[in-house]
């Protein structure tokens, strides 16, 4: 059994050496498993790093201990699980530990330091858009480590630079930090400065925010102020796990009881604008992702399908709306694969509209 002070030195030296190669191969997370060697996460996969030894529970009691308060702590001994953000010396970590069959893991999300560049971030320039909206819902979807929250956050550091407005972001957990620049921003962590999504979004209504960001719309009460704040002026940024625009429409208003759905569709059809749906994928150099996205700007004719609730109509309409700014994910990849950012095979791969994408590559 190891010993808590043989835990500390050898968690420091994991986590130090560990961190350093986050940062010099590109890497997106780390894993900590017991009776497993640590492992990160590069862009073709899981690389073990075997030099450093094995992970034992002693090393990850030590980590739960440093990097949790007693909430934390006592919400993993209830749960099973828990997630956090940790603040190192040189780098922030999104920290999700859970028990299973083997034990005890932590898995770690490098977070930049600093929030992103939009222009750096290689996506669709129509994205920037949406920093410029004076209201509505604005929802960003895809599967978990899509980049998601990296778009987000983008925008967020976008407007905070351009605009004179009142942020609140309810998120769980704070990931990136954002300082006041033009804007002042107030950023609050679910189970350390609320509750829960719901009622910081209600408490939010009552302070003044121009701009909000709902880290995820993951129950109906949420959903619902979330369309509230969107209807009553403000500017609503959400995420949630799902793939496509037609996907994350019917989510929202699936999430409601029946009887309740035509209203919100009238609701939604009101004040969305705008879906982006991201993957990342694999640079052709293999040393990067890239981010492939489709993205929905709801127009009249999508307005009109949400209403009737015809939401299998609107891949057909983003595949029309290029000239609105609309963008499918078979023209993006299409588009990045002629811009030789990526592969072919890798984009077929991705999403399964073969036909689609050869059509627009070879006409």
């Amino acid at each position: 059994m190891t010993s808590r002070l043989e835990a500390e030195r050898v968690a420091t030296r994991f986590m130090g050496e560990l961190t350093r190669r986050l940062k010099e191969s590109n890497a997106s997370d780390l894993h900590l498993q017991e009776g497993e060697p640590p492992a990160i996460r590069i862009v073709s996969g899981l690389s073990p790093q075997k030099d450093l030894g094995v992970v034992d529970s002693a090393i990850l009691n030590y980590l739960m201990e440093e990097y949790l308060d007693s909430e934390g702590l006592d919400y993993f001994e209830k749960n099973g699980a828990v997630d956090a953000g940790v603040q190192l010396a040189d780098m922030r970590l999104r920290m999700a530990a859970f028990r299973h069959m083997g034990g005890m893991a932590i898995s770690f999300r490098y977070i930049p330091s600093t929030p992103p560049d939009f222009d750096r971030l290689n996506l669709p320039q129509v994205i920037k858009r949406l920093a410029n909206l004076p209201r509505g819902l604005v929802i960003f979807c895809g599967p978990t480590g899509c980049g998601k929250s990296t778009t987000v956050a983008s925008l967020i550091h976008m407007i905070n630079r351009s605009r004179k407005a009142h942020i609140i972001t309810v998120e769980e957990p704070i990931e990136f930090i954002h300082h006041s620049i033009n804007c002042l921003i107030a950023q609050r962590e679910v189970g350390h400065h609320t509750q829960s999504f719901a009622g910081a979004l209600r408490e939010a209504l009552r302070e003044d925010p121009d701009v909000i960001l709902v880290g995820e719309m993951r129950d109906v009460d949420t959903i619902e102020l979330a369309l509230r704040a969107a209807e009553t002026g403000h500017l609503v940024f959400s995420t949630l796990h799902t793939s496509g625009a037609a996907g994350s429409i019917s989510r929202i208003i699936d999430a409601f009881e029946p009887e309740a759905r035509s209203t919100v569709r009238t609701e939604l059809s009101l004040v969305l604008m705008g879906v982006v749906s991201q993957i990342l994928m694999p640079a052709k150099d293999g040393l990067t992702r890239i981010p492939v996205c489709e993205i929905l700007i709801p127009n009249d004719a999508v307005r009109h399908l949400i209403r009737e609730n015809k939401i299998e109509q609107i891949p057909n309409i983003i595949q029309s709306g290029v000239a609105e700014g609309m963008l499918s994910f078979s023209a993006h990849i299409a588009s990045l694969t002629k811009d030789g950012k990526i592969d072919t095979a890798g984009g077929l791969e991705a999403v399964g509209e073969a036909w689609r994408i050869a059509d627009m590559l070879f006409d």
